[in-house]
């Protein structure tokens, strides 16, 4: 399958590049080693297999076009449908997607779900855009923005100079990360209030999840996923305290959760925190 000039979004020439099958998809990146790793991570070990099962038949009342919803508060330049077709299928955000390897997952895992896939970095986006197209076009969409909290219009993040980590931080120590760009926000609120509800949200952004959390529980929206998977970067904020601040929020908001860390490195320390409601679990 190959794009059409009218498709804007993906100008990187994709050809020859690295390819690597997870599941039933087959994913393209920037670095074999890179794609290895995502693929180790998130489907051997399973980072992301969380404790709510797939919902049963439809778990939305009715049809919402996420695709008009979305671009009610972003620019069409951000927005990247693949061939999506609206339904009433439940909805997974994956704020962080980079090439899309945990979409893959949660596309695979959830069969009858459909992907917002959110990610700033414009190198890994054109990544993510050729991957969603490829795996399931019909239940994707692609959002080229940061995820952060309501009255930010753009967010200056940092990111390596290599293109293979395609990694971006809010903290321009994290790594001694030199190259600096702004990139548009969308507001996880704001999402939620023209997409209607979620049941899964998946975090992984280098830094503003202490603020999108933060805003959750203080509207009381929280509680309104069945699952909350969180890649915590402790101690890059340099205090610690965040941690300690974002479980408070999910014991209050009546959450179950459960912790995994791996070993610091250079200070920092990565903790996948899996936040679930088990009153909604079937």
């Amino acid at each position: 399958m190959t794009f059409r000039s009218s498709d804007p979004i993906i100008e990187p020439v994709l050809a020859d590049r690295p390819t690597i099958r997870v599941g039933s998809h087959l994913l393209v990146g920037p670095d074999e080693g890179k794609l290895a790793w995502l693929a180790s991570e998130i489907f051997h070990n399973q980072v992301y297999n969380c404790a709510v099962p797939p919902p049963r038949g439809q778990a939305r009342s009715e049809v919402v076009d996420l695709r008009r919803a979305i671009l009610s508060i972003l620019p069409a330049d951000l927005v990247f449908d693949p061939g999506y077709r609206p339904s009433s299928a439940p909805v997974i955000i994956d704020a962080g997607a980079n090439v899309g390897t945990a979409t893959s997952w949660f596309l695979q895992r959830y069969p009858e779900a459909q992907v917002i896939a959110v990610e700033p970095n414009p190198e890994a986006f054109a990544f993510l855009a050729h991957n969603l197209k490829m795996m399931a076009p019909t239940r994707t969409l692609a959002v080229n923005a940061a995820l952060c909290g309501r009255g930010a219009h753009t967010v200056r993040l940092y990111s390596s100079a290599s293109e293979a980590s395609l990694r971006t931080s809010i903290w321009e120590h994290r790594n001694s990360w030199t190259r600096a760009f702004e990139v548009p926000a969308v507001s996880l609120l704001d999402l939620l209030e023209r997409t209607g509800p979620a049941f899964l949200l998946k975090l992984d952004i280098e830094g503003s999840e202490e603020e999108v959390l933060e805003e959750l529980a203080r509207e009381g929206k929280l509680g309104s996923f069945r699952a909350v998977l969180t890649e915590w970067h402790h101690y890059v904020d340099l205090s610690g305290e965040s941690l300690a601040r974002a479980l408070l929020a999910f014991r209050r908001a009546g959450a179950r959760y459960s912790l995994r860390a791996t070993p610091p490195v250079d200070g920092f320390q990565d903790i996948m925190i899996e936040a679930f409601w088990p009153d909604m679990s079937e």
